[in-house]
């Protein structure tokens, strides 16, 4: 169950990311839309910076430094693989 679920958690981390950066976007064209900041300007222009700004840099904090994690995690077991390895080629 244990291999199962850390197999599973870069999808996981990439699902979260998207809605991560889907949700900028929402909130971008809100606020575009409620606040008039743009002008005339439709509000798929707030959603498209909301995507970019808040979005893409929220993402790529938080759900690459899981990644990264991730990463870290996987190198820690293949070089706990190669030790026993090692130690059964010693014997």
């Amino acid at each position: 169950m244990n291999k199962f679920l850390s197999k599973a958690l870069p999808v996981v981390n990439a699902i979260i990311a998207g809605l991560i950066i889907w949700t900028g976007g929402a909130a971008g064209g809100a606020f575009a839309e409620t606040t008039g900041i743009l002008g005339a300007a439709p509000p798929i222009l707030g959603f498209i910076i909301g995507l970019f700004f808040p979005g893409l840099i929220l993402a790529i904090l938080i759900c690459g430094t899981v990644a990264l994690f991730i990463n870290i995690r996987d190198e820690i077991v293949l070089a706990n693989k190669s030790l026993n390895d090692l130690k059964k080629e010693q014997r």
